[in-house]
């Protein structure tokens, strides 16, 4: 009778702790400020989801708060798959002789050697870099390539130009190209505009990998002071953005100037100028603020555009290119799953699927999307109405389970006693 009653003990004891458990697991994720809902289904076995603008508001910067829950509120593991990634260009540069040069009408035909880099080497590139002469030009460009020098297959038409301070010396070629002979063919030249050299680059990102990018508005606002037009993006979320693009009319040619939140320089790609040169035969237009090397995440980004004496710019409206992350999971089949995200005192977990993101990447993925931001700290909506309505019943019930259990422990343990 004695282990009877000892064993009793022992099963409400046990009742006890799992129901406190149970609670302590549900109140693990107190401490994060708010919740997604994943949305979608799909039979592979890992599944994608990309982050929303709210999550990159309320997570971390560096994303370390983030935690995938399944429906048992237990921790699912999980990888970051970066947006943007870095990209490892092999580079090699090509010198070149001139070979022949002759005017034809109005037209100057001139033919480039190549020069190997070493003695019975292979010559490839795609890319061909001009040295231009010191005078504004725009010209049309037709390319041509060749083996021997003699027989020529069409390549390309592009343009090259140059004025006060901008200029387009590249032309980028539709693919990698052996020829040994390159013949430019400089369109329209009545004015006898010379090209003195030309170097073929060969250029290989193949260690380049996807880039997931989203376009979207911020808020923004223009004011003129100084001689300037003062342009303030605000980035509350912080996204990691690529691409500035300023919708822009009239022709101008401006330089600017860009600073942060703390008016710290920010380094933008290429020389800091916007400009839209649109004339009969010639169209030049860039009004695109890129950051491709390193993207900028600031909460406010400041565009001086210095006007001198010109009037302010026409802005008809400004939109950005940011990279996108994604979160990738097995599915362990326990339901809905919720992404939880904002504790500014969280440390980035670690789990063994991050050592796989090589072998995962190439599986098939379900892509799943996230629902709107809900704040974890407020209490479900309780169907019923009336008095108590506003009352946690599982809390409650969790209660009463664990008074019960310590009831009957405290009238077990005096019979125990009495024995």
């Amino acid at each position: 009778m004695l282990k009877s009653r000892f064993a009793l003990a022992i099963i409400v004891l046990t009742l006890f702790l799992s129901s406190t458990v149970g609670y302590a697991a549900e109140n693990e994720w107190k401490d994060w400020g708010f919740y997604s809902q994943i949305q979608g289904e799909g039979n592979s076995k890992y599944k994608a989801v990309y982050l929303t603008e709210e999550v990159y508001e309320h997570a971390l910067p560096n994303l370390a708060d983030l935690r995938l829950i399944d429906s048992n509120m237990h921790a699912v593991p999980f990888f970051i798959q970066q947006g943007q990634t870095l990209v490892e260009e092999n580079e090699l540069i090509y010198q070149s002789e001139l070979a022949a040069t002759k005017q034809e009408n109005n037209d100057t035909i001139i033919d480039f050697k190549i020069e190997p880099l070493r003695e019975n080497s292979d010559i490839i590139g795609n890319i061909l870099l001009f040295s231009l002469p010191e005078e504004n030009f725009l010209k049309h460009l037709n390319v041509e390539g060749s083996f021997d020098g003699l027989n020529w297959e069409s390549v390309v038409r592009d343009i090259i130009y140059q004025t006060e301070n901008i200029q387009k010396n590249e032309i980028n070629l539709d693919k990698h190209y052996r020829y040994t002979y390159y013949r430019i063919t400089i369109l329209d030249n009545a004015e006898k505009i010379k090209l003195s050299g030309l170097k073929l680059v060969y250029r290989d990102a193949s260690s380049t990998q996807l880039k997931y990018e989203k376009s979207t508005r911020l808020d923004y606002d223009i004011s003129v002071e100084d001689r300037k037009s003062v342009i303030t993006l605000n980035n509350p979320q912080q996204l990691k953005i690529k691409e500035i693009q300023l919708d822009v009319e009239g022709n101008f040619q401006r330089a600017y100037t860009l600073s942060d939140f703390n008016n710290r320089n920010i380094a933008a790609d290429g020389s800091q100028e916007i400009y839209n040169l649109n004339f009969q035969n010639i169209n030049i237009s860039n009004s695109k603020i890129q950051f491709n090397k390193k993207p900028v995440s600031t909460e406010m980004i400041t565009i001086a555009i210095a006007n001198l004496d010109n009037p302010p710019l026409n802005i008809q409206d400004i939109s950005v290119i940011y990279y996108l992350d994604k979160i990738v999971f097995e599915d362990n089949g326990t339901g809905s799953y919720r992404l939880y995200y904002g504790n500014p005192q969280a440390v980035r977990p670690q789990y063994d699927i991050d050592l796989f993101q090589s072998y995962i990447e190439k599986e098939k993925q379900d892509t799943l999307s996230l629902g709107i931001a809900e704040p974890i700290n407020q209490l479900e909506e309780i169907p019923n109405k009336g008095i108590f309505a506003w009352l946690n019943w599982k809390i409650i019930f969790n209660g009463v389970i664990i008074l019960i259990s310590l009831m009957l422990i405290i009238l077990l343990v005096k019979k125990l006693s009495k024995k």
